[in-house]
């Protein structure tokens, strides 16, 4: 478990603080203290809930300490996870080496180049060999700063090497070398001719949109991955595609996997593929999965918070070493993929429940995106609504119609539960059925909806049952493409697998048609 604890700044708070955890036999695991911002984070070992409350409650009973919580990371640890991961996606083979030419660090591309992971850090004599077998390494000295630079020729490949001092205590000196694919720069050159992404690319007005805009242009020059979070209809998949077209991929496959609303094994199949005689005995080929096809490309992954535990263990061993074996086939595969995955769901409460790896987060989580709901960008709603007007009525061969002063009211007064989708769909639905030129309020058909209970009939007549039964069928069908079992679906309301298979039955929800 983690704990992140806020406390006033007294000379032995840590230590009473820790004291707490020996009176409870609870191995710490790390320590960091935030002096800046008076925060002390403690990693321990697992323990149970009613244990944690317990630890918790003593703590905040310490004097100083104003707040105790959970969090899902340290901020070193995940700070360290995050260099490692971009370290990782860079595509140059990069190591360190001592003065004696041992390799201290390597990123998966110089660990592919002289298959290094063959050789474990602690035999630094064979990865001395190794690496000296490959590039005649001059005597390292401190006389310049650039120590070599020139053509190489490795494994059939040409390469420019740069050597340079990585660390200037020269007692521990230790040296960086950058190995540079001129194929590799050739294709950098052409992909930083790719044009920007603007504003008026997604009609964003606001200042909180054009941010994103802002940071999703920084995020599509980069090849790691990215996490995009926001509300149901808040333009992620679009997101995900701007990202691939403006960026180096452009060109290359774009797919895109379900997470949330395919069954595990089809799920599985359809993400990693399956090999021949894996399911029928005729089946002499099998079938290639979408990262296979994607190679080159991207792979977006929606809905991530939605993938199975199974699937997880999966994903994250490809992210790790670029490998992964079709169903039913012992042959690895080695693609290059990038990955972009969306969650409207708070992932960090997923890892608290243990319904996602945090592993896997910290791989996917590298770079990260969240889009505001539509209700906290009021001035994108109108140019939105306007830009769906004119694109509904190109599509229908008529001119664009109006809308009325109530109307824009409407528009800018709704909460859009549904985001920028419900406003499209609302408008499509309008301008396909009105014959005038004007569009009027009524014309949108908006559900009455209010924040604290949803949707409502403001004209419902009925009894209370009816009611509750209405409403217990539009949250299930609102849930269930997010946890399509009744076992999910169970244990997200806190009502048995049975129960919610009797609903689901009752309301006709998840039968094939």
């Amino acid at each position: 478990m983690q704990l992140a604890i806020a406390c006033a700044d007294r000379i032995g708070i840590t230590q009473d603080i820790l004291d707490v955890l020996a009176h409870h036999k609870i191995d710490l695991r790390g320590i960091e203290v935030d002096a800046e911002n008076l925060q002390i984070f403690i990693s321990t070992v697992q323990v149970a809930f009613e244990e944690l409350q317990a630890v918790m409650a003593e703590i905040r009973k310490v004097e100083g300490v104003e707040d105790v919580k959970t969090t899902s990371y340290l901020p070193m640890a995940h700070e360290h996870n995050e260099l490692l991961s971009c370290f990782d996606h860079i595509l140059e083979p990069i190591l360190t080496i001592d003065a004696q030419g041992e390799i201290l660090v390597a990123n998966r591309a110089a660990d592919d180049l002289f298959h290094l992971h063959n050789a474990p850090l602690k035999d630094t004599h064979r990865r001395h060999r190794q690496i000296h077998h490959h590039i005649p390494l001059p005597s390292l000295d401190h006389s310049s700063r650039r120590q070599l630079s020139g053509p190489v020729m490795l494994k059939g490949n040409h390469y420019l090497i740069e050597i340079s001092d990585a660390r200037s205590d020269h007692s521990h000196a230790t040296h960086l070398i950058r190995l540079l694919s001129p194929t590799q720069l050739t294709e950098n050159l052409r992909a930083s001719q790719v044009k920007t992404i603007d504003s008026h690319t997604l009609h964003a007005k606001s200042a909180v949109m054009r941010k994103v805009l802002k940071t999703l242009e920084a995020a599509t020059r980069s090849e790691a991955a990215l996490l995009i979070s926001g509300e149901t209809g808040t333009g992620k998949d679009q997101l995900a595609r701007l990202s691939h077209d403006h960026g180096p991929r452009h060109g290359k496959p774009f797919l895109v996997l379900s997470c949330a609303t395919l069954p595990d094994n089809v799920a599985e199949s359809e993400l990693f593929g399956y090999g021949p005689h894996a399911f029928t005995a005729d089946d002499e080929v099998g079938k290639k999965g979408l990262l296979q096809m994607a190679d080159g490309g991207t792979l977006f992954l929606d809905e991530i918070g939605g993938m199975s535990p199974a699937l997880q263990v999966k994903l994250l061993r490809f992210l790790q070493d670029g490998t992964f074996r079709r169903v039913g086939d012992e042959k690895e595969i080695r693609v290059d993929v990038r990955i972009i995955c969306s969650t409207q769901h708070d992932i960090t409460a997923k890892i608290q429940s243990g319904d996602f790896r945090e592993d896997l987060f910290y791989r996917l989580n590298v770079l990260s995106i969240h889009i505001p709901p539509l209700r906290e960008r009021s001035s994108d709603i109108l140019p939105l609504a306007q830009h769906f007007i004119r694109r509904f009525s190109h599509e229908l061969g008529r001119r664009p119609p109006s809308m009325s002063e109530n109307c824009e009211k409407l528009i800018m007064k709704y909460p859009w539960p549904g985001n920028v989708r419900q406003l499209k769909n609302t408008l499509l639905r309008a301008i396909s059925l009105i014959d005038k030129d004007v569009i009027d309020s009524p014309d949108l058909s908006l559900p009455a909806y209010n924040d604290a209970f949803g949707y409502y009939d403001e004209s419902f007549e009925g009894t209370l049952e009816e009611a509750v039964k209405q409403f217990e069928n539009q949250l299930l069908r609102r849930l269930y493409p997010a946890y399509p079992s009744s076992r999910q679906l169970g244990k997200k309301l806190g009502l048995s697998h049975t129960a919610i298979a009797n609903k689901l039955k009752e309301y006709g929800i998840g039968r094939s048609a």
